[in-house]
């Protein structure tokens, strides 16, 4: 049976005092342990998308990765969305611009990213 957004969110409030506070994905690896799912691509989709430790995982990533979602390995996050769409951004003069991959100093624009997934998402 798959598993779901829902069972990670709830398996790290149920443990969430239990966590160790030096490993910031402690809760969200012990999951991926018990399911037998790939951590470090688990761990890729919840950071893309602000969970870089337990907590952020339930301030950050429940608001952007509804709970009936599938942890399916085939999740496209932000970054991957904008590299696949070509979305790049460069720091100049006190402001992002857009600009092309190869240009210096270009990485994936997860802003428009962020925006543009969320409108084909419906979110």
């Amino acid at each position: 049976m798959k598993k779901k957004f829902e069972d990670l969110y709830s398996f790290i409030e149920d443990r969430f005092y239990d966590r160790d506070k030096e490993s910031p994905l402690y809760l969200v690896s012990k999951f991926c342990e018990t399911y037998n799912l790939d951590f470090d691509r688990v761990k890729k989709i919840v950071s893309d998308f602000g969970g870089f430790n337990d907590v952020e995982v339930l301030l950050n990533v429940v608001t952007s990765v509804p709970g009936e979602q599938e942890i399916d390995m085939s999740i496209e996050t932000p970054a991957e969305f904008a590299e696949r769409n070509n979305l790049y951004c460069k720091w100049h003069m006190g402001g992002w611009i857009s600009c092309d991959k190869e240009e210096k100093g270009s990485m994936p624009d997860l802003n428009k990213a962020y925006t543009l997934m969320g409108t084909q998402n419906g979110c």
